[in-house]
């Protein structure tokens, strides 16, 4: 018998507040994960090897893009956009996932938020001026929090995950 190969995908709802709010976690475990092994490759005086720009820049581009995020996130939005459902995929192999697979999924439940996000902001702007003008501060609010996240976005494109050899 062949054995099954590729992903086992589990179908999971959230709101918007909790998928950003647990990949910001997963995000700072990895970065936590990077500058441990900064850590030790500095003491055992291995910083001048490329594999510690490697290291250091992952963590510089984590720690930019993760920045990006927590200065518009904490009370920034409407309640109605942080408890708005968000439906996204878990990976349930039971083997150890790669740093780089526990960003991957990370990320996608990240943009499936931001995706929430985005069509309550384009729901709002299709609504007669009068309407709008009720609710301005809230649409403005989101619209920089998306700017915000899509800034995110562009630095997260440049995190690489170095391997171990």
């Amino acid at each position: 018998m062949a054995k099954k190969t590729g992903k086992r995908l589990d179908p999971r709802e959230g709101t918007v507040k909790q998928c950003i709010d647990d990949a910001m976690a997963e995000f700072e475990c990895l970065k936590g994960n990077m500058e441990d092994w900064k850590d030790n490759l500095d003491s055992n005086n291995m910083g001048h090897l490329p594999k510690y720009d490697e290291v250091c820049e992952c963590i510089d581009e984590l720690d930019s893009a993760m920045n990006a995020i927590e200065g518009v996130w904490n009370d920034s939005l409407p309640s109605e956009v942080y408890e708005l459902p968000v439906l996204y995929n878990v990976d349930t192999r039971k083997r150890r996932k790669s740093r780089s697979d526990c960003f991957g999924e990370s990320l996608s439940i990240f943009e499936r938020a931001l995706c929430a996000m985005r069509r309550w902001f384009e729901e709002k702007e299709k609504l007669p001026e009068n309407e709008k003008a009720v609710i301005k501060d809230r649409i403005a609010s989101v619209e920089t929090v998306i700017a915000e996240f899509d800034t995110a976005m562009d630095y997260f494109s440049d995190v690489s995950f170095p391997g171990m050899y």
